[in-house]
């Protein structure tokens, strides 16, 4: 039960008095004001109110309600969960996650009521509990059971319960009767407790009486009745009549919301233990017609067997009971969670005029059913769509109709291709229109809309860095070339994600093949350019695999290939690329092997001598070297080349050089600078000038021109200066030098060793020497 903490029965004012809820002076000025758009104030509710500035409480202030939300705040008319009738700060159509957020409402900020309840989210906040209770039975149904989805705020995403979620139409607060008793009950027998008039209650200022309070007592007996007690058969009195049950129910209970409209609260307050408590009782609920989205499903167009029909594959599907109007329940089942840009989807949705007993055709028309589509972010906000096909633009029926008969169902049929705008996100929702509602065919909102979240299927296709060189005489991918030979040139281009198909025959233009755009030179002739080269087969699923061929592409003069490819730019238009990095340019160059080399470069003379006072001197000298041209087709060249000195150009010349066979050439170049040490020389054939005259290539990918290259060296000397003093140790030539001579003689010597056996002998044999003393000999120089 929940409970007013804090007030005693001692407190209370005796039974009868009566406060006065309108504006001082003019009991005509109420607390709101009602909107009805149409419909007439005696046989519908507002659709709408707001809280008027003119009303003033005892204390001639305006309402806390009107200081709180101002004159233009709009509270919409809402059947909570297909049964309670209040008005609501969440306006009907496509709510933002701040809109629905109800701790926007004024009375859900009150720290006065349960702080110490069950089931709280949290001490500190009085107002929000994890779960529901059946209001009937009061059972607690369990956490993230409530009937509120949260939108904002740590709990996002949970299905918790508010204490307050809307107001009468003259701006009373309704209790909420899934929020859970703060207190359990340990006794339902409710018709033993001391019940206090809610009249009493009111003149407290705890309470403020409705327009239903006002009704004649004999209404409210009436509502008791047949409504009230039905429902809840703990309140009978067994010792009573039902007539006395319902005069005092009638006298001690405030009405909450009108039973006529939807299913009625009442609230009632008891003294427990010397403290005030209230419960809300849920009344029958009464018969209005009600619409329910009852299927809706999303399906695949695609070929899913391969024989070139467009066939339909389930990928989600959601239902709801088709014949219990209480059962609200959504039962969703995804089947794939990814969608595919550019792919085409069909849906099929059912909507059905249930069985309520209100024996209701509608009325509003035309017969449609919105859909809608977000997009990333939007996707994961609350009803922000970046799509909405609504009215004259939403789904027929697939038969025409021009009302949903009593107890009829309906099916809507349509069909949507994924834009290529969506990047990670999508919902996809349908909704029963509004429209139905504001002219009361559809009593309740919360079974008209379904909606699914897919992530966006990456799908990309791209290059492979393999590009072939077919011989057209033979049809065999070839490694060189062979000048004047046709050859085809053949691309590779790979699904390397996704599943969507990339290529369809019937529908090139939504779906194309893979596609290149492709240049072809010999590096001889003018370059040639093929644009949109299209593959003839199917990329199915991610690691499949194309092969584009351009006939008879070149028939080079020379001995390359080159040629450079992209992907098509079709394909990141209509979503098939995303990811751009193998999307190209690849270039490839074939060629036969082709270089030119240099070496046994020689410089003559190899040494110059210079008098001992000069440094520096100009001479004629004369440099050979052998160059190699090595080439398949057999061509001689003019290749040029330049002799350095010091890093610095000397000489630049050219030599006709045969094909495949060393030829040395000599080159004179008279009057070269030279100074003392060594200068280096180089030379370079087929030099960058800027670029190179020759083309080279290397088939093991090497560096063509790092033999183009050969150094060599001179060295250049100073004579030493003449008349140089030499120093002589001996002048005359009379000097003596002893040397001395020494000779070794040696001698075998023999000797036996005896052994404990006679074959254990031993016969050695070494050497003994002795030495004679040194013979001396003089000689003389």
């Amino acid at each position: 039960m929940k409970k007013w903490a804090g007030i005693v029965l001692a407190f209370l004012f005796s039974f009868g008095i009566s406060v006065d809820v309108h504006a001082l002076g003019d009991p005509l000025i109420g607390k709101t004001i009602k909107h009805y758009d149409g419909r007439t104030t005696t046989t519908g509710a507002p659709t709408y109110i707001t809280f008027n500035p003119a009303y003033r409480t005892k204390d001639g202030k305006q309402s806390p309600q009107y200081r709180f939300y101002g004159g233009d705040k709009k509270f919409w008319e809402d059947f909570h969960w297909n049964e309670f009738h209040w008005y609501t700060i969440v306006p009907p159509k496509n709510p933002t996650a701040d809109q629905q957020n109800m701790k926007n409402m004024l009375e859900n900020n009150q720290d006065e009521l349960g702080c110490n309840g069950r089931y709280l989210v949290s001490s500190s906040d009085c107002n929000l509990k994890k779960g529901r209770q059946d209001p009937r039975t009061r059972v607690y149904m369990g956490d993230n059971s409530g009937t509120t989805l949260i939108t904002v705020g740590p709990y996002k995403g949970k299905h918790y319960e508010w204490r307050y979620l809307g107001y009468t139409p003259d701006g009373e607060p309704v209790d909420n009767p899934f929020f859970p008793d703060d207190y359990a009950a340990t006794d339902t027998k409710w018709y033993t407790r001391k019940w206090v008039n809610f009249e009493q209650i009111a003149s407290m200022g705890y309470m403020e009486k409705t327009d239903y309070d006002y009704k004649a007592l004999s209404k409210r007996i009436q509502w008791i009745k047949e409504k009230l007690l039905p429902a809840n058969p703990g309140l009978i009195n067994p010792k009573k009549s039902l007539e006395e049950n319902a005069e005092y129910y009638a006298r001690v209970f405030s009405f909450r919301s009108d039973p006529d409209i939807s299913t009625g609260i009442v609230t009632g307050w008891h003294n427990t233990n010397g403290s005030l408590r209230y419960v809300s009782f849920a009344m029958k609920k009464p018969i209005k017609p009600n619409l329910r989205l009852v299927e809706y499903d999303i399906y695949l167009k695609t070929d899913v067997d391969g024989d070139g029909d467009q066939d339909l594959k389930l990928i989600a599907t959601a239902k709801r009971d088709p014949n219990d109007d209480d059962d609200i329940e959504e039962t969703k089942k995804v089947l794939y969670n990814k969608v595919s840009r550019g792919q085409t989807y069909v849906f099929v949705a059912k909507v059905k005029n249930m069985k309520t007993g209100a024996n209701h055709d509608t009325t509003y028309r035309p017969i449609t059913l919105d859909h809608m589509y977000a997009f990333d972010e939007d996707a994961l906000q609350f009803n922000d769509y970046s799509v909405v096909f609504e009215g004259a633009q939403g789904a027929k029926p697939t038969t025409p109709k021009t009302a949903i008969k009593y107890g009829e169902t309906v099916e809507f049929r349509w069909e949507y291709t994924v834009p290529y705008t969506p990047q990670k996100k999508i919902l996809m929702g349908a909704s029963i229109p509004i429209g139905f509602f504001e002219k009361g065919d559809n009593i309740y909102r919360g079974d008209d809309k379904s909606e699914f979240l897919f992530d966006v299927e990456q799908e990309d296709i791209g290059l492979v860095n393999r590009i072939e060189l077919v011989d057209v005489a033979t049809g065999d991918v070839a490694d060189t070339v062979i000048p004047n030979h046709t050859y085809t040139l053949r691309y590779y281009v790979k699904k390397y994600k996704g599943n969507m198909p990339v290529g369809d025959a019937k529908r090139p233009d939504k779906n194309p093949f893979a596609s290149i755009d492709a240049t072809v030179s010999d590096q001889v002739t003018t370059e040639k350019g093929f644009k949109d080269q299209r593959a003839t087969q199917t990329l199915r699923k991610a690691g499949d695999m194309v092969r584009i061929e351009i006939p008879n592409a070149v028939t080079p003069k020379g001995p390359c290939v080159f040629t450079r490819v992209v992907l098509n730019a079709k394909h990141r238009a209509n979503g098939q690329s995303t990811d751009y990095s193998n999307d190209g340019p690849i270039e490839k160059r074939i060629c036969a092997e082709i270089n030119i080399s240099v070496k046994g470069f020689q410089v003559k003379p190899q040494g110059i001598r210079l008098p001992y006072n000069q440094s520096s001197s100009r001479e004629d000298l004369s440099f050979s070297f052998t160059v190699t041209n090595y080439n398949l087709e057999g061509q001689a060249k003019d290749i040029p080349f330049v002799l350095y000195k010091e890093g610095s150009v000397l000489y630049r010349g050219s030599v006709l050089v045969p094909p495949n066979k060393p030829t040395t050439y000599h080159v004179a170049v008279p009057n070269v600078s030279l100074s003392t040490g060594d200068e280096v020389f180089q030379i370079e054939v087929n030099y960058p000038n800027p670029t190179r005259k020759w083309v080279e290539y290397l088939r093991d990918g090497s560096d063509p021109y790092k033999d183009n290259v050969a150094k060599n060296a001179i060295t250049v000397q100073k004579n030493e200066k003449p008349y140089a003093v030499c120093k002589l140790n001996h002048t005359r030539n009379t000097w003596k030098t002893t040397y001395s001579l020494y000779q070794w003689d040696g001698t075998r010597v023999y000797y036996w060793v005896p052994g404990w056996w006679e074959y254990d002998s031993k016969f050695f044999h070494d050497r003994a020497y002795d030495p004679p003393p040194p013979r001396k000999k003089a000689m003389k120089a």
